[in-house]
């Protein structure tokens, strides 16, 4: 059975690609860069930028 690809992402991956200073920044926002670019939809669950912005 085939259906959509659900794409979870940690919250810790938005806290380093908003982290300039971060040794993960880069590949952190590259991922996010790629993500948005891509034509699929991708939703983060309610807990995600709750736990980002805190």
């Amino acid at each position: 059975m085939e259906g959509p690809l659900v794409r979870a992402v940690d919250t810790n991956v938005l806290v380093y690609a908003a982290d300039i200073d971060s040794q993960f920044h880069a590949p952190c926002r590259d991922w996010l860069e790629r993500q948005r670019a891509r034509p699929d939809a991708w939703y983060p669950t309610w807990p995600i930028p709750t736990s980002f912005y805190a």
